[in-house]
């Protein structure tokens, strides 16, 4: 492939998986999510950076609802109780693997479309196996 070539996942609804969870410690706490799609027998990673966590007089505070949104949507779906996270690295442990359904948007970024999660929408719907 050479080297400028560009190759997304389209904007849509897919099945995803979680593979990765990153916690960033600073002013706020950052929560990193990378879901892995696939699309046309091609793997793609998605990734998002939510605030998890900030000082109610932080200008950064209201942006946590979308974190702890993303956290409490994702347990909800894969029918776990919130009661299972006591602190940041229960997130870190217990995301990974799960899987949920999101809708990617794209983000153009100098030029070039970028994959965003725009939402997790419910639980990854069954696969249907193609003969």
């Amino acid at each position: 492939m050479p080297l400028l070539d560009w190759h997304v996942v389209p904007m849509g609804v897919y099945n995803a998986t979680i593979d990765d969870v990153r916690v960033n410690f600073g002013a706020a706490t950052w929560l990193g999510i990378t879901y892995r799609v696939q699309y046309a027998e091609e793997d793609y990673s998605v990734s998002e950076i939510v605030a998890l966590d900030a000082p109610l007089s932080s200008a950064d505070y209201s942006r946590t609802a979308e974190g702890k949104g993303r956290v409490k949507q994702t347990l909800q779906v894969n029918d776990l109780p919130e009661e299972t996270i006591k602190d940041f690295t229960d997130i870190q442990k217990l995301l990974p693997g799960l899987s949920v359904r999101i809708e990617v948007i794209h983000k153009f970024v100098s030029g070039l479309p970028v994959p965003r999660v725009r939402a997790v929408l419910g639980k990854a719907a069954p696969s249907v196996e193609t003969p």
